[in-house]
């Protein structure tokens, strides 16, 4: 379970880097200017390591599972080796799935304005600037992320919904049946800002810059438009 916890705080880390710094850069310089090969390299990172991310909280809560309901059998199927072929699973399947997405939206056409209405290259704000029919691009990411999305949602309820059905079984303590329905509160705040995010990608750019976003409230001085070079 460890292994999985350092894993998932090492892609925390990176995720998180592929917009801080240049989110600081803007703080610090006033240099809103970014080139198309860089924009498209932290869309890329942010979601592919937010995809893999996913997939790997799924296969943390099949870890968990494994420790409660068969314990005996824990250390003999959930080896290091069974360990790092999980790990990289998430990473092969995160970058295969979110690479033919980048690769589409970079073969679309941009003319017109290059000043994305974002404080990073987000594909919602990205493809908007394209003059290129998106529709099939749009399609793509729904799919994309729907399956992502209800991967991790089943494996979750499946892996929790049998750990507490063991615990409560067992007789566990009232603090360790705490512990358990603590993922059922996360798995919540995560699927309300999935709800979020797609209610607001469906409405038009100019409504998508008046959400409810705390990170776009926060953001008010740097979300002014970031200005792409070729």
């Amino acid at each position: 379970m460890y292994f999985f916890l350092s894993i998932f705080s090492f892609l925390e880390y990176c995720f998180i880097c592929t917009v801080i710094p240049k989110l600081l850069l803007i703080f610090l310089l006033g240099r809103q200017n970014i080139s198309f090969a860089a924009c498209f390299i932290q869309d890329f990172f942010f979601i592919f390591l937010g995809a893999a991310g996913f997939l790997l909280i799924a296969v943390m809560s099949l870890d968990q599972y494994m420790a409660i309901c068969k314990p005996l059998h824990y250390s003999a199927i959930m080896n290091l080796k069974i360990c790092f072929f999980l790990v990289t699973d998430c990473f092969a399947l995160g970058f295969t799935l979110i690479t033919s997405l980048i690769v589409k939206v970079s073969q679309l056409s941009f003319c017109g304005s290059h000043a994305i209405s974002h404080f990073f290259c987000d594909l919602g704000p990205l493809t908007h600037l394209s003059c290129s029919d998106t529709r099939s691009i749009e399609m793509l990411a729904f799919v994309l992320t729907l399956c992502i999305l209800l991967t991790y949602l089943i494996i979750s309820i499946f892996a929790y919904s049998n750990n507490c059905a063991t615990s409560i079984s067992q007789g566990a303590t009232k603090s360790f049946l705490h512990l358990l329905i603590s993922p059922y509160c996360s798995l919540s705040d995560v699927w309300q800002l999935c709800l979020y995010i797609c209610k607001t990608k469906a409405n038009k750019q100019a409504r998508f810059q008046q959400g409810g976003c705390p990170c776009e409230h926060s953001h008010d001085s740097v979300a002014e438009p970031h200005n792409l070079q070729p």
